[in-house]
């Protein structure tokens, strides 16, 4: 049986005493161990199944059979698919972020698209009744969201970002204070700033609104951080998440 050469293996991988990261060389293979947000994360579905990964366990309401599909996928051993009829759901009084920080993210894999493409939002029973929500379609990625859960007047913004079809993105949106930013692949493509309470919402939804607005997508790593805007700066999508696997 062959010796385990641990100096050579020292000299392969190391780690970073300064910010805890593994390399090989020069080459990082894995983020930091631990999520130091962890406590603060509400909704987390890493994809391999239809189950709450976060602190709280949340129950999952599957609407017309979401599966996991396990071909394509960015983590993990599947993602989300959604086909346009499905969607999950979610409630809970925590669900309601008014005037605190949060970060909503996740990997988004189009396969088609519409005039408008919804991923996710929250709000109050009916479309008119919403706290905020996202939408992405070929030409632009859309954030919207409101005081007083009628989204006329209200805030919504298109960012002219070109989306590819069939391809993998990090979408990432967070508030820090009054300072709204949109992400994609790590990158800060819009700040809106506003003095504002978001309408309170206990409920959430993933792949669909109630207005017949749907994405054919899969969604992989979707997690909701609450009080922490988790990007100040450009990231590393693949490092500085904490979503690989």
């Amino acid at each position: 049986m062959p010796t385990l050469n641990l100096n050579n293996i020292n000299a392969l991988y190391y780690e970073n005493s300064l910010c805890n990261k593994l390399y090989k060389g020069s080459q990082q293979l894995y983020p930091q161990i631990g999520d130091p947000y962890l406590n603060n994360v509400i909704l987390y579905l890493k994809g391999d199944d239809l189950n709450d990964n976060s602190p709280i366990n949340r129950m999952v309401t599957n609407n017309n059979n979401v599966i996991v599909n396990t071909l394509i996928k960015k983590y993990g051993s599947g993602s989300l698919d959604f086909n346009r009829s499905n969607s999950l759901s979610f409630t809970g009084d925590d669900l309601n972020f008014t005037n605190q920080d949060f970060t909503v993210e996740s990997w988004v894999y189009n396969r088609s698209f519409t005039p408008y493409n919804f991923l996710y939002g929250s709000w109050e029973g009916t479309v008119t009744l919403s706290s905020f929500l996202a939408a992405v379609n070929n030409t632009s990625l859309s954030h919207a969201f409101s005081e007083s859960g009628f989204y006329t007047p209200a805030y919504e913004y298109y960012y002219n970002i070109p989306f590819n079809l069939n391809q993998w993105y990090h979408l990432a949106f967070t508030r820090q204070g009054n300072a709204f930013k949109s992400w994609v692949n790590g990158n800060l493509v819009d700040q809106r700033n506003f003095n504002i309470s978001l309408y309170s919402s206990n409920h959430f939804s993933i792949g669909a609104n109630n207005n017949n607005q749907s994405a054919d997508a899969l969604i992989d790593s979707f997690r909701i951080t609450k009080g922490v805007a988790r990007y100040i700066g450009n990231f590393d999508p693949e490092f500085d998440t904490y979503l690989m696997y």
